[in-house]
């Protein structure tokens, strides 16, 4: 039977070049197919030093053990950690913005991309003992309706193709609650307050752990209350997953 890799390959080129690969950022066509163009590439921030253990803020002095920055000291969050890999600013805020806002779903792919990177900390170990599953957290139906996708559920569904960990939508929202934009910590848990709930007939997987998916990490409020719903539940670990820390 003939091979069909040449096939394939001129697909992929007549693709290409009806369809050229653009930076995720700025749009400057790329000489192959990528996510980011050198010049942005050079510009995005991982967070690869010093940083909270609960919720991954980045600390740019020197310490040696594990720290709790001021936003999670003294505070009782329902899920475990946070996992982000990547800063949210410069090249990669301009894309996670174009994505969510701006309906570009094509940077699904891209974002996962750095979404996945998280998975390389080690307070993600895979444990045998625990199955792992994505959770993309949920809109409310209006939202749903006003933006036509839900960004963390096409994150979570094109992390699932990239890493073969299953996705489910356990979780709904059933309070349509104002932005959260210009809210503090303590104005974000209040407006927040009971907006989740577990989608009805959906019993948890036994002896599993859970990767709650979001774009970017800020307060922790949505991920806390999303955590709280699932613990309650009955669910074992539950880490927060986001492309970005805000």
């Amino acid at each position: 039977m003939p091979s069909l890799a040449p096939l394939r390959s001129f697909a992929l080129a007549a693709l290409n070049l009806l369809y050229p690969p653009r930076c995720a950022a700025c749009l400057a066509r790329l000489p192959a197919p990528g996510d980011f163009c050198p010049p942005c590439a050079a510009q995005l921030q991982p967070i690869d030093g010093p940083h909270c253990r609960t919720c991954s803020e980045p600390f740019s002095g020197r310490l040696a053990a594990p720290f709790a920055c001021p936003n999670c000291r003294g505070q009782s969050f329902a899920f475990d950690c946070a996992l982000s890999a990547w800063r949210s600013s410069g090249p990669l805020r301009e894309a996670i913005h174009r994505f969510k806002y701006g309906r570009h779903l094509h940077l699904r792919l891209p974002l996962a991309h750095k979404l996945r990177d998280a998975l390389a900390d080690p307070r993600f170990p895979p444990a045998p003992a625990a199955n792992w599953f994505l959770v993309p957290v949920p809109l409310h139906p209006r939202r749903l309706r006003e933006r036509r996708f839900n960004q963390s559920a096409e994150l979570a569904l094109t992390l699932s193709k990239l890493t073969g960990l299953p996705c489910r939508h356990l979780l709904r929202r059933t309070r349509y609650t104002s932005s959260q934009a210009a809210l503090n910590r303590p104005e974000r848990l209040r407006n927040l307050a009971g907006a989740f709930s577990l989608k009805p007939r959906t019993p948890l997987p036994p002896h599993a752990g859970f990767l709650l998916v979001d774009d970017v990490f800020t307060t922790g409020s949505t991920a806390h209350e999303c955590a709280a719903v699932l613990k309650k539940a009955g669910a074992g670990p539950v880490i927060v997953l986001t492309v970005a820390r805000g």
